[in-house]
C-alpha cells in the first residue's frame, strides 16, 4: 500500500489493541484485540482519516494500535494513535493529524477503549494549565518589554532565541527603571511567574534570569532581604535555586534568615523543587 487512503479503501477488518505500537508495527502489550468488521468497520475508517502530515513526530509510543486488514485476513497498515490528534504509520515522514481526532476518541469510548478519552482529557488539562502559567508570565511582564512579548514567546515555540533580543529587552528595562535595585526587584518579580519551575522552562521564562545573572549576588540578597513582596522573594528563590545560576561561594553569602524564608515560602507556594534544590544549597 502506498497511500493511507488506498490501505482504507482496502481495508475489511481493524483489530484494535489498547496500547502503543512498537517499532515493529506491534502492539506494546500482547492480548486480545477487539475485532472490527461487518457494518462498523465503515465508521471506523471514517474516524481514520487524516487531515494531513503535521511535520513532526510524538517522542511517545502511542495509547492505541490498529491493524488494517484485507478480506483475505493479510495485515494492509499498522498504525498508532497518538494522544487523541494524530496517527503513525511507517508509510510517512511525520505523524499525521487525524481530520475529527475526538471522533475517533468517541468512537473508542464507545467500544469500552478508554484509554484515549483519558489521555485527550489530560492533554486538554496540560494545554490549558500552560495557557494559564503564559498568561499569568505575561501580565507579570514589565510595560516596557510588552512589545517584544512575541518574540520571547516565540522562543518555546522555535526552540531558539532571535539574536540581539536580551540585548534590547535590556535596554528597554534600563529605560523603565533607570534604578538598578529597581530593575532587579522587577526582574525577580517577573520570574516568579509562570511556571515556577527551577528549571525556567518553558524557554521564555529564562529571559529574565538571563538578565538577572548580570547582577552581583550582593544585588539580588539586598533586594530580596529588604522586600515583603512576594514575587520578588519568590524569584529570588527561583533564580538562586537554577542550574548554575550562582556558585557555591556566591550561595554562601546568602544570609541564613534569607535562606530560611526563601525555601519557606517556595514550599508553601507549591514550589517543591526550587525548595528542595535550596534546601542543601543554603542550609548551612
Amino acid at each position: 500500500m502506498n497511500s493511507w487512503a488506498q490501505a482504507l479503501a482496502a481495508t475489511r477488518r481493524v483489530e484494535v489493541f489498547e496500547c502503543g505500537m512498537a517499532s515493529s508495527g506491534e502492539p506494546l502489550t500482547p492480548g486480545r484485540p477487539l475485532v472490527v468488521d461487518g457494518a462498523e468497520v465503515a465508521g471506523l475508517l471514517e474516524a481514520l482519516a487524516i487531515a494531513g502530515l503535521s511535520g513532526a513526530s510524538c517522542m511517545c509510543l502511542g495509547e492505541t494500535t490498529f491493524h488494517l486488514m484485507d478480506a483475505d485476513g493479510g495485515v494492509l497498515a499498522r498504525a498508532a494513535l497518538h494522544h487523541g490528534t494524530s496517527l503513525r504509520w511507517d508509510g510517512w515522514d511525520s505523524d499525521a493529524m487525524l481530520r475529527d481526532g475526538p471522533g475517533l476518541v468517541q468512537w473508542l469510548d464507545a467500544h469500552d477503549i478508554s484509554g484515549p478519552a483519558a489521555e485527550a482529557d489530560a492533554s486538554r488539562a496540560r494545554r490549558a494549565a500552560e495557557e494559564r502559567t503564559q498568561r499569568e508570565w505575561v501580565e507579570a511582564c514589565p510595560q516596557s518589554a510588552v512589545p517584544l512579548l512575541d518574540e520571547l514567546l516565540l522562543i518555546s515555540r522555535t526552540g531558539s532565541q532571535p539574536a540581539g533580543l536580551t540585548d534590547r529587552l535590556e535596554q528597554a528595562l534600563c529605560a523603565e527603571f533607570p534604578d538598578r535595585t529597581k530593575r532587579c526587584a522587577a526582574l525577580l518579580r517577573w520570574y516568579a511567574a509562570g511556571s515556577g519551575r527551577r528549571s525556567g522552562h518553558p524557554m521564555h521564562e529564562k529571559v529574565p534570569d538571563e538578565l538577572l545573572r548580570t547582577f552581583p549576588i550582593d544585588e539580588i540578597i539586598e533586594v530580596a532581604a529588604s522586600s515583603d513582596d512576594v514575587d520578588v522573594l519568590l524569584g529570588a528563590a527561583r533564580h538562586l535555586s537554577g542550574w548554575k545560576a550562582r556558585t557555591p561561594k556566591e550561595l554562601a553569602t546568602v544570609p541564613s534568615a534569607l535562606a530560611t524564608r526563601l525555601i519557606e515560602l517556595s514550599s508553601t507556594h507549591g514550589r517543591t523543587d526550587v525548595a528542595a534544590e535550596l534546601e542543601p544549597l543554603l542550609r548551612r
